[in-house]
């Protein structure tokens, strides 16, 4: 009996949601309870690669509705990899010439240069906050290849982008999908005890030229930790990815232990940046890679994890 109030009582938690409804997976609720609300949030579809053991960054296109693109965290090569929606690894491509310095994130949206669609590779990490410049690579999609070639070089078209003003670290890079306008969201640890929020820079790639440095333009603040308490953990706050909904009228962020939905454009006013946190904790370590389903209604997930396998999770939204 007690073990069917508590199913009942989670049942009740995961129903309730509504706008601005915010679901705590943390000390809120039992062992029993976490894992009854992880079944109804998502699954498994496969197990990743080895050869995306850190991953860092995934990306679903609409020219290429039948894979996932991925790729992993500094120090490895610079390759992108194509996944099936099942996580089987299916190709590889490498940027020639080029290096992974600190690659955090891919997105894809409309081309800098055409009204074709491209896969973006966000060169922004910087754990040390020591970067002023930045690298964006841009590819053309679709990408003709053989079932697991793997080497294959693609072309790219490279942008130097630099902040306005300081040095920073970002791990979330994203797109619009309808303009070739790109986001850089900071990701900023800082002291426990005093949580900043993550700043945003914009850029329309259709006036960048890939022969100088950019300079981008700051866009404000996500009041994130507005919406946190003290039971929640510094990383709440900590941007590792994010993605555009299809409409391109919302984007998600993710974190470690959060996600959120922020409308698009950003509003001028911080009291109007209605932030929707629309669920928590999904009980992963180290997420860093997030990708919108195109129904606008699931998201793809990976966990950087270089000791393990692990799945590629597709989860449900709560909130569409």
């Amino acid at each position: 009996m007690k073990l069917f109030k508590k199913i009942m009582r989670s049942l009740a938690i995961w129903t309730s949601l509504g706008v601005g409804t915010w679901v705590f997976l943390t000390a809120n609720v039992s062992g029993i309870e976490r894992r009854y609300m992880e079944m109804l949030a998502g699954r498994p579809t496969g197990i990743l690669p080895w050869e995306l053991r850190e991953i860092s960054g995934l990306a679903h296109c609409r020219s290429t509705p039948e894979h996932l693109w991925a790729i992993n965290d500094r120090g490895s090569k610079a390759t992108i990899h194509a996944l099936s929606l099942k996580a089987e690894l299916k190709a590889s491509f490498r940027l020639y010439k080029d290096s992974n310095k600190d690659w955090e994130d891919l997105a894809c949206g409309r081309c800098a240069n055409s009204v074709g669609e491209c896969l973006y590779i966000g060169d922004i990490g910087s754990n040390s906050e020591s970067r002023k410049n930045i690298k964006i690579y841009m590819i053309p999609l679709p990408l003709k290849f053989e079932e697991l070639s793997k080497g294959k070089s693609v072309f790219r078209e490279k942008f130097s982008l630099k902040y306005p003003k300081g040095k920073h670290n970002a791990e979330a890079l994203l797109v619009h999908p309808e303009k070739p306008i790109i986001l850089i969201v900071t990701k900023k640890k800082s002291d426990p005890r005093h949580r900043v929020d993550p700043k945003v820079f914009t850029t329309d790639l259709s006036h960048a030229s890939s022969a100088k440095k950019t300079i981008m333009t700051y866009s404000g603040t996500i009041p994130l930790t507005k919406y946190l308490t003290k039971r929640d953990p510094p990383a709440s706050a900590w941007i590792t990815g994010g993605d555009f909904y299809p409409t391109g009228k919302w984007f998600l962020l993710m974190t470690y232990t959060h996600l959120y939905r922020v409308p698009w454009p950003i509003p001028d006013e911080e009291s109007d940046r209605i932030i929707i946190p629309i669920w928590g904790n999904v009980n992963r370590t180290k997420i860093e890679s997030v990708a919108l389903h195109p129904n606008g209604k699931q998201f793809w997930i990976g966990s950087e994890i270089s000791r393990s396998r692990e799945p590629l999770l597709l989860m449900e939204l709560p909130l569409h």
